[in-house]
């Protein structure tokens, strides 16, 4: 129930579900207030193109993406025990697949995790509960890709975690029950300083092992442009940024 609650705010109050809220309240304040229609249209376009142009969204997404990707020179010589992969989501249906498989998020955080292991050795974690009516977990169907796609055949899972935090709450049992604490930690960038902070919180010594840092557009006049990557990245920002302040409250 909480997480189909919190996936309806964020339809509503993240773009571009933000810009229907926008419109109604500009045609409830202009049908109030006809002599404020020049001023409401205005904040319209002002915050239509504030949150859609990389010119802003890229300095905030690059403010998530602040831990550096690790080098050669840590991967020689890990300091890490496992390799935790957080879960992304499902892509569901697909047709061209024998059943579920994982979306393009999920297969770029296992891609790195495979490319990890491959380097360090270490054992590799998936962690990803069911979702809404899904009939396997993520963590499954992430398993599955790993075995048959990247040769890994042993792989842990985390089975129950449908959140961040809950990823690291059950993410650190399944460690602590192996012995482990400490390990290098996969996400993506912008996802990174979050998923960081929570798994410390119940214990986890992390290693950050951040992926797809956001592509920075060189043709700086594109960047004035309003664009659909500049509305993805004020998703992606609003989301981590209330993300925090809601876990800095419940947890």
């Amino acid at each position: 129930m909480e997480l189909s609650i919190t996936r309806l705010i964020e339809a509503l109050v993240f773009p571009p579900g933000l810009y229907l809220l926008l419109l109604i309240g500009a045609w409830l304040i202009v049908r109030r207030r006809p002599q404020l229609a020049g001023w409401t249209v205005g904040v319209l376009i002002l915050c239509f193109y504030t949150t859609s142009a990389q010119i802003f969204s890229d300095p905030v997404i690059a403010s998530l993406e602040r831990t550096p990707a690790l080098t050669p020179q840590q991967l020689a010589n890990p300091q890490a025990q496992a390799i935790v992969i957080l879960a992304s989501g499902y892509y569901n249906p697909a047709p061209e697949y024998p059943a579920t498989t994982v979306d393009d998020a999920n297969l770029v955080r296992i891609r790195y995790g495979a490319f990890l292991h491959r380097q360090t050795g270490l054992p590799v974690i998936v962690s990803g509960g069911k979702l809404f009516q899904a009939d396997r977990s993520l963590a499954e169907v992430m398993a599955e890709v790993l075995r048959n796609e990247f040769g890994i055949a042993d792989v842990i899972l985390e089975d129950q975690s449908r959140t961040t935090y809950e990823n690291a709450l059950y993410s650190q049992r399944v460690l602590a029950a192996k012995n482990m604490d400490t390990v290098y930690l996969v996400t993506h960038a912008w996802h990174m300083p979050r998923s960081q902070t929570v798994f410390e919180q119940v214990g986890v010594k992390v290693i950050p092992a951040p992926t797809k840092f956001s592509a920075r557009e060189s043709f700086w006049f594109s960047k004035w442009l309003p664009s659909a990557a500049g509305i993805s990245q004020t998703r992606i920002a609003l989301h981590e940024i209330l993300g925090r302040v809601w876990y800095a409250v419940r947890h």
